[in-house]
């Protein structure tokens, strides 16, 4: 089915704002998005509903859904469940936007390596030379930088120079954990935790009330409160508060994103749903780094 321009700009911009906000959309934040006026998408509207592309859904609530054939019509796959794959612009979060496919056009020039990215949304938002970051996707942890070379808005592809390429672990975090979880009660003092931490060998523990954990305590935390309290505080003076958990199951990528949302610098693992040992950011980094190369930090 061949479809005009700003029909294929419609469905494309009806797709991507149905699955950020799960609803039915309406047809006055499709001209939103695409800076259409409202009288051009109603027109376009009854043209896709007679080719059966939209469906509309009545009630106060209601708007436009794509249907099926609108998919195969874009040629993508519907998926029910799918991963959002996160797309940076010049090191800036761009929302609204679906990527649906990478292809890589040269791989064996000694040079050049350039892929296609098929993107769902309104892809003019990249201009060339913009550095466009694609990743982690889903299944194989791939993060793509590359420079934008060209655009193709009628069938939503961006063209790019790629600059870095990795593939971020797999494993998880239980696989690069080797410090048992270790814990102090809340009325124990810096120093008793000092002499815990010294025993076990680990330089974070838990600190519990009545088998509850109330609170992280670093080796870090511990020289803070030895110089600017005392030795004989108790440790609640000296820790972290903010007591964040993740399975053992989860990748480092997911510690340190958790880490990031949650401003925290170390996570509780579970295992089972049992306390399993302790990661911290750098902990995390660490290993990141001895299982890749960094992407190096964007032009500031």
């Amino acid at each position: 089915m061949e479809l005009a321009a700003i029909q294929k700009d419609i469905l494309s911009a009806l797709i991507s704002l149905y699955k950020k906000k799960g609803r039915a959309i309406k047809g006055e934040e499709i001209a939103e998005a695409l800076d259409r006026s409202p009288g051009t998408i109603r027109n376009q509207m009854q043209s896709l509903r007679a080719l059966e592309l939209v469906e509309g859904v009545p009630g106060p609530k209601g708007g436009y859904k794509a249907t099926a054939q609108a998919f195969q019509s874009l040629g993508l796959d519907k998926i029910e469940h799918e991963v959002q794959v996160p797309i940076l612009k010049n090191g800036v979060e761009v929302t609204g936007l679906t990527v649906v496919e990478i292809e890589f056009t040269t791989i064996r020039h000694p040079d050049i390596c350039q892929s296609i990215f098929k993107i769902v949304g309104d892809i003019k938002v990249f201009n060339i030379g913009d550095i466009i970051q694609i990743g982690p996707t889903a299944v194989n942890m791939l993060v793509i930088r590359g420079e934008v070379t060209g655009r193709d808005d009628i069938n939503g592809l961006v063209l790019c120079d790629i600059l870095e390429m990795v593939s971020l672990p797999k494993k998880s975090i239980g696989k690069f954990l080797k410090d048992p979880y270790v814990a102090v009660r809340v009325d124990s003092t810096v120093k008793e935790a000092a002499k815990t931490m010294l025993q076990n060998k680990v330089r974070d523990v838990g600190v519990e009330k009545d088998g509850e954990i109330v609170g992280i305590l670093s080796f870090d935390d511990i020289g803070r409160a030895i110089a600017e309290i005392s030795p004989d505080a108790p440790v609640e003076k000296a820790m972290e508060t903010n007591v964040v958990t993740i399975g053992d199951d989860k990748t480092l990528n997911d510690a340190l994103m958790v880490m990031n949302k949650e401003n925290v610098g170390r996570l509780v693992v579970l295992r089972d749903d049992e306390k399993f040992s302790i990661i911290t950011k750098i902990h995390a980094f660490n290993n990141l780094a001895s299982y890749m190369y960094h992407l190096s930090p964007l032009p500031t």
